[in-house]
This record gives structure tokens, sequence and C-alpha cells, in this order.
């Protein structure tokens, strides 16, 4: 009797053993791929759109990172929503001004003129190791100037 009461108390001891381990590191195994896609659309928003939206010109450029597991990332930049895309996984960030993706022209334009070519540009994309440039500038709208926000994707 004391041989299969000690056995089973080892066994329940090396189960709850390798319940507390994996606890403690177990947690690395998994990835929250998700998670770590929407820390990618909160730090190109605080690292990019939030400081070129403060008031003044400025040009910023920010590369596409990996997921922490290495994984490919897709970036998609359009109006006033950014995505993040890597195998089944995605999450989407609404940015707090609209972020226009085509290049910008020495133009006096209108609230109409705007709407038609923000309508006509495609989204921008970017990948792991691209780079996003937002620039801001101020710009001729409606009469007044504007600071308006621009995207491009570069090499």
């Amino acid at each position: 009797m004391d041989f299969v009461v000690s056995k089973v108390s080892m066994s329940i001891l090396a189960l709850m053993t390798a319940t507390v381990l994996y606890g403690i590191y177990g947690g690395d195994l998994m990835t929250d791929a998700e998670g770590d896609l929407k820390m990618i659309l909160a730090r190109f928003s605080d690292e990019t759109v939030a400081p070129a939206a403060e008031g003044a010109e400025s040009t910023i450029s920010w590369e596409v990172p990996a997921l922490p597991g290495g994984g490919t990332v897709w970036g998609v930049v359009g109006g006033d929503i950014v995505e993040a895309h890597s195998g089944s996984d995605s999450a989407v960030l609404q940015l707090p001004v609209e972020v226009h993706t085509w290049a910008r022209a020495a133009i006096v334009l209108n609230s109409t003129m705007l709407e038609s070519i923000d309508a006509a540009s495609p989204s921008l994309r970017a990948c792991t190791g691209q780079h996003l440039t937002v620039s801001s500038a101020f710009v001729m709208l409606d009469s007044s100037l504007s600071l308006m926000l621009f995207a491009e994707a570069g090499p």
C-alpha cells in the first residue's frame, strides 16, 4: 500500500511542478500575434502621426518591424485607418487624423477636390523592413491654411 501511495504522491507532485514551470516559462512559448500587431500600430501612431499632427511641418520615417517571433508584418495606411497583418492575424487602429496617400502638390484645394483625390488614391502598403514616411505640411484648403499629413512608402 505504501508503494502505491508514494507513486501517486510522486505523480501528483510531478504534475504540479510541470504546471508551475509551464506557468513561469510556458507563456513565452505561446505568442499573441494580434496583441503584438496592436502594439505595432500603437507605436506607429505614437511615433509618426502624433508628432506630425502637433502643428508644425515635419517628416518622420518609420520602419515596419517584424513580429517578436520574426514573422513578417504588412502595414496598410489609408485615411484615418491603419492596419497590420501577419499570416491570418490582423489588427486595426483608427488614427486621430486623416493620413493622405497621394503626392502633395502646390495647388489650392477645396473640400470637394480633397475628397475626390482621397477617394482616387489607393491605400499605402508596406511590409517588414520597408519604411513609411509621414510628413505634415500646411496646404491651402478652402481659402485657409490647414495642416495635412501625407504618407509614402519607401524601400
